[in-house]
């Protein structure tokens, strides 16, 4: 469950990062706010102790029965019974100031943005099942608490078998690559909103049951990171080769799997008469393409912070023509 916590700046007095009301007795009161979005796996295993840090300002603990009685009470229809005290929470302080006075699209932009970041990140560190968020609920509190607003986010698959799921991040993480990781995510979403559809599409693929649902959604994760509008077959496969593997008969083996990943979906699109037996060739390199996928999309992350100014598209023909080393 991540928690979202901001100060509104709709106050009479303005001090620092809070917004200052003054009630009835003359004393100032504080208008904050508060996002949870409930974790649905039933189970959620990450780190040992109580309490451990995603991030600075993002704390993963569970969930208090005061704030499970908001998230039970105002859950969207089909989660009521899904969410219970005692599940492992994100309590999330360190958004970026700013008016949230304004909540609404933007207040949900940045709920969701944060929300695929944290769902990406720790996917992406799986070790089993992967990790489901399905809605926000806002809760403001001044003298009282009470449920501001409610924003279901995308849920791909059966939510009862999602349920019963369980998450465990991989056994050699460490906390300190989570951190790099969320937060690499959330500075390359920042500067390039478009990633969001690289995030969300490689979460529904690792989610969704159905074969061709999941390869569609893994291509159009990766299609996303190659910037090409001809020979998209080839050049969907040969940049990201490039970025999955470094040795050239790796980046061959790469190629022709990506390559089968890409038919598949052509197949599956346009209702192909071979799709059954292109779909059951990917199932057979799932893992591996996974793999792919996510190396990636890391790689993509990582270059908005490492390359500022320079354009993706010159970077990977760089890559190509062997101008430029991998970062």
């Amino acid at each position: 469950m991540l928690y979202l916590t901001w100060f509104q700046y709709d106050g009479n007095v303005r001090y620092g990062d809070c917004a200052l009301r003054f009630g009835s007795e003359g004393m100032p009161r504080i208008t904050s706010y508060q996002a949870i979005l409930p974790i649905l796996n039933g189970t959620c295993i990450t780190f040992r102790g109580p309490s451990w840090w995603l991030a600075d300002g993002i704390q993963v603990r569970s969930l208090s029965e005061d704030d499970a009685r908001f998230v039970l009470e105002e859950a969207p229809r089909g989660f009521e019974h899904q969410v219970e005290a005692g599940q492992k929470v994100l309590v999330v302080t360190d958004l970026a100031k700013g008016p949230y006075d304004r909540v609404g699209e933007e207040l949900e932009r940045d709920v969701s943005n944060r929300a695929i970041c944290a769902q990406a990140t720790l996917n992406m560190l799986a070790e089993a099942s992967p990790i489901v968020m399905p809605y926000c609920v806002v809760i403001s509190e001044a003298y009282i608490r009470r449920v501001r607003d409610i924003h279901e986010l995308e849920v791909w698959g059966d939510t009862t078998v999602l349920r019963r799921q369980p998450y465990r991040i991989g056994q050699d993480i460490t906390v300190a690559e989570v951190k790099f990781l969320f937060e690499m995510a959330m500075s390359a979403l920042k500067q390039r909103p478009e990633l969001g559809v690289t995030l969300k599409r490689f979460c529904s693929a690792l989610i969704k049951s159905n074969p061709s649902d999941k390869i569609i959604d893994l291509t159009i994760a990766l299609e996303s990171l190659v910037p090409i509008d001809s020979e998209i077959r080839f050049r969907f496969s040969f940049y990201l080769s490039l970025l999955a593997e470094t040795g050239n008969e790796e980046r061959k083996s790469a190629f022709e799997d990506l390559r089968i990943l890409y038919d598949a979906r052509s197949q599956i699109v346009h209702g192909g008469a071979d799709q059954g037996k292109a779909i059951s060739k990917v199932l057979k390199k799932w893992t591996r393409l996974i793999k792919f996928a996510k190396k990636c999309i890391v790689y993509r992350l990582h270059f908005e912070g490492q390359m500022p100014g320079v354009q993706w598209q010159n970077h990977l023909q760089d890559l190509a023509y062997g101008e430029t080393p991998l970062l």
